[in-house]
C-alpha cells in the first residue's frame, strides 16, 4: 500500500508542481494528511484528479491495491 501512496504523490508531483502534503515536522506532517483535503490546482481531468485521490486515500484498506 505504501508503494501505490508513493506513485499517487509523484502522480501528484507532475500534475501539480508541488507536494500534495507540505510540513516542517513529521509529526506535523501526518497531522496535515490526517485532517487536510488534497486539492489540485490547475486544469486536471476529473478521471485523474479521481485516479490520484484513489492511490492517496488515507485509510489504507480503502486506496488501491496491486490487484
Amino acid at each position: 500500500n505504501a508503494d501505490i501512496w508513493s506513485i499517487g504523490v509523484i502522480l501528484y508531483e507532475m500534475l501539480t508542481g508541488t507536494c500534495p502534503y507540505q510540513s516542517n515536522s513529521i509529526a506535523s506532517l501526518i497531522s496535515t494528511i490526517e485532517e487536510q483535503p488534497l486539492s489540485f490546482d490547475g486544469n486536471i481531468s476529473l478521471k485523474l484528479k479521481s485516479f490520484v485521490c484513489k492511490c492517496l486515500q488515507k485509510e489504507s484498506k480503502l486506496r488501491f491495491s496491486w490487484e
